[in-house]
């Protein structure tokens, strides 16, 4: 498989656009004659193809309602908690700085 998605490439590219069916005729043909000579390239295409496949084939998920604002909620609480040790520890080490 590619293992480096973030540098893509003009290959990685048609490698995605066939898995997901979005090449034209003619750059399906090109591309098929490309797998046809490159044993690498057809189990790339091969192993993406399957992949976004069964990716697709599990159900969908939904959240319950107020997920949204159970979780910006939950977030506020930890960021203030974190701020409050923050600031805890800065008049700590102020205190120790005056003795």
């Amino acid at each position: 498989m590619l293992t480096k998605p973030e540098k893509s490439t003009i290959l990685t590219d048609f490698i995605l656009d066939y898995s997901e069916d979005r090449l034209s005729t003619s750059e399906l043909s090109a591309f098929k004659e490309l797998m046809e000579s490159s044993k690498v390239v057809n189990r790339d295409a091969c192993n993406s193809k399957n992949i976004r496949s069964a990716l697709g084939s599990l159900p969908k998920r939904k959240t319950g309602p107020g997920f949204d604002q159970k979780m910006a909620s939950r977030f506020a609480l930890e960021l203030e908690k974190e701020t409050a040790d923050l600031n805890a520890k800065r008049v700590a080490d102020r205190s120790l700085t005056a003795i």
